[in-house]
């Protein structure tokens, strides 16, 4: 598959997350490019802290790239912004629907944001 196709395939999985995640109720936009200082693929807004998603359709999957991506632009956007914000990879799985996606993020990540919402008001009314 030639670099147009590519691009054109990762837009579409672009626009096809954001319509899901809107879907479900959440606040989600796609981020512009932006060179060295790239802030991500997506955004999701929620409150008290954005969550940016690196999206990726690829054959092949290398999770250390894809979260080291997330993470950098996930900094980017932060110190852009200056709001909390973590990082996470979704990735399309071959042959499945979107919903399908893998979303992944490191552990510790993970944890401080799993803190974060259990301390606000959202998470205390999920308890």
């Amino acid at each position: 598959m030639n670099s147009k196709a590519n691009k054109r395939k990762g837009a579409s999985y672009e626009t096809d997350l954001v319509k899901t995640i809107r879907e479900d109720g959440f606040e989600t936009d796609r981020l512009p490019k932006a060179g060295s200082k790239d802030e991500g693929d997506l955004v999701v807004r929620l409150p008290g802290f954005h969550i940016v998603l690196e999206a990726k359709n690829v054959k092949t999957i290398t999770l250390p790239e894809f979260i080291r991506q997330a993470q950098e632009e996930a900094n980017n956007y932060s110190q852009a912004r200056g709001c909390t914000t973590f990082g996470a990879a979704v990735i399309k799985r071959r042959n499945q629907s979107i919903e399908k996606s893998f979303t992944v993020m490191e552990l510790g990540d993970y944890l401080d944001l799993l803190k974060l919402f259990s301390s606000s008001k959202i998470g205390r009314a999920h308890v």
